[in-house]
């Protein structure tokens, strides 16, 4: 009889553990920064402003590159379940100095 409520306990833990899981992906940026992001700031300076590193770069025949901020953080539970997605992309030229903001959003689902 212990054994099988060990067994029972156990398996209730590990479920409530794995129901109420949380994940994330990329790197957190503050989005409140991104009007204070100007033409021709370096990347370093982009970065500082942000407070964070770029998920990914795209790099450009010409020399010039994509950097994309990613940030997506997901509890999940059994209900209800909510994601934060922040996303960025940002075109530099050849020598690091934003050229412009392609996209930005900062979604969140509940």
């Amino acid at each position: 009889m212990r054994k099988n409520l060990k067994y029972v306990v156990s398996i209730v833990f590990l479920m409530i553990l794995v129901i109420s899981c949380a994940t994330k992906m990329g790197h957190e940026f503050d989005v409140t920064r991104v009007n204070d992001l100007r033409k021709g700031m370096t990347e370093s300076e982009v970065i500082s402003t942000l407070g964070g590193k770029p998920y990914m770069y795209s790099n450009y025949p010409d020399g010039s590159y994509k950097a994309s901020w990613l940030y997506t953080k997901a509890k999940v539970r059994i209900r209800p379940s909510s994601v934060d997605t922040r996303l960025l992309e940002i075109l530099f030229d050849k020598d690091s100095e934003l050229v412009r903001i392609f996209d930005q959003g900062d979604i969140k689902v509940d």
